[in-house]
């Protein structure tokens, strides 16, 4: 997701969806109603930190939120064993 999808008021992709709270309201809201929650980034792991990575801010904002995995074969095992552990 875009920084300004996460933390801009009407921060919406699609121009015509207005809404009054920022996404990342949003995904605290799915956070706390789903107690077991994964994110399955399609970006490689690798990248998720880089200080010089645009997307960094946004990834970072997420993973406090959700435990983050790698859209990868293994990525998809790893989560799937998080989900069927309790918190």
């Amino acid at each position: 997701m875009a920084e300004s999808e996460l933390m801009a008021v009407n921060g919406a992709i699609d121009y015509d969806q207005l809404n009054s709270e920022p996404g990342l309201v949003w995904l605290e809201r799915f956070a706390k109603h789903f107690t077991h929650n994964v994110w399955l980034n399609p970006i490689p792991s690798g990248g998720w930190d880089e200080k010089m990575n645009y997307r960094a801010l946004s990834i970072s904002m997420v993973r406090k939120l959700f435990p983050m995995f790698e859209l990868s074969i293994s990525g998809l095992d790893q989560a799937v064993k998080r989900i069927k552990v309790s918190r």
